[in-house]
């Protein structure tokens, strides 16, 4: 019996692998607390090096405001699920390789197709948000004032003169359906990241109300892409819920069979390591952490996400 090409293509997009990815669910994590100038006193440190005695006539931005504006509260969010607040939009470099035909050619013969060298790496470009207390003038300027005059030397990670950020992720959100949280799909990781230039602004006094969005471009040492969904292949296997299985269709309650309870998966003190169901990790229990009705793992700079609602 003939497969409905209706019923094909909406088998297809219900597959997570081939399912329609939402391009406008995204954020930006910068490991900003490697960042050696932007823990100490920044203003000061430039100060030293750009107007020397000015005194202050000089670069003058409060620690505290830097180290709110690189907070964990403006560049993780919400249990490291927001990512930075301040930015906007973001352009991903390209990727190309030279080919030419070289070689012998003759009548209608034409000479192979040969690789030549990879293009040097773009620029990642990251747009951000001004708000009262300047992201953009108030640390990314004087990161790239302090880059000009420390340079891309190694340096310790504890060295006050370390510029580079240990990584960058642009992360990409996926939907799982209704009532369940969405996850991260892609993640590309930039290495060694460092701001390469910012771009000027114009005001003028009209379109009151409007944003004020700069471009800044950062250059890196190289990138890769992570694919979040393979850790445990959960969601390659999974067929994301039509109209007719939803539980939108049958209740409003998710559905919480065959999710492990709090309370049965981890009798054990906070102090003590657990297993996380379906895996081989074993992590400390205070590493776990209720949220948004699901349990996660808090590691590293974001939560991954252990399983489902809990009961």
């Amino acid at each position: 019996m003939a497969t409905s090409p209706y019923r094909y293509y909406l088998d297809v997009i219900s597959n997570w692998p081939t399912a329609i990815a939402v391009e406008n669910q995204w954020f930006v994590w910068m490991d900003l607390r490697s960042v050696g100038v932007l823990k100490n006193n920044l203003s000061e440190l430039v100060n030293s090096y750009d107007v020397g005695s000015a005194g202050n006539l000089g670069w003058n931005v409060p620690t505290s405001t830097v180290n709110k504006l690189i907070s964990k509260e403006n560049q993780d969010g919400v249990e490291n699920l927001i990512g930075c607040v301040f930015a906007t939009s973001v352009k991903i470099p390209s990727e190309r390789v030279d080919i030419k035909h070289t070689g012998l050619s003759y009548g209608g013969y034409q000479s192979p197709a040969t690789a030549s060298s990879r293009d040097p790496y773009k620029e990642l470009s990251i747009s951000f948000m001004e708000t009262n207390s300047s992201f953009i003038d108030f640390v990314i300027r004087p990161w790239i004032v302090a880059v000009s005059y420390f340079g891309l030397i190694a340096r310790s990670p504890k060295s006050e003169k370390k510029v580079t950020a240990d990584y960058l992720d642009v992360v990409y959100i996926g939907r799982t359906g209704p009532y369940s949280p969405s996850i991260k799909r892609k993640i590309i990781r930039f290495f060694g990241v460092v701001p390469k230039s910012v771009d000027g602004g114009s005001n003028q006094y009209a379109s009151v109300g409007a944003s004020l969005n700069i471009s800044v471009t950062f250059a890196y040492d190289y990138y890769i892409i992570i694919d979040p969904t393979s850790q445990d292949n959960t969601a390659q296997n999974t067929t994301l819920p039509s109209q007719g299985n939803s539980p939108a269709s049958k209740s409003t309650t998710p559905n919480t069979e065959n999710i492990p309870t709090l309370t049965n998966t981890f009798k054990t003190k906070l102090s003590e390591e657990v297993t996380i169901p379906n895996t081989n990790l074993s992590v400390p229990a205070t590493n776990l952490v209720n949220q948004y009705g699901g349990l996660y793992l808090v590691d590293e700079y974001k939560g991954e996400q252990v399983f489902g609602p809990l009961r």
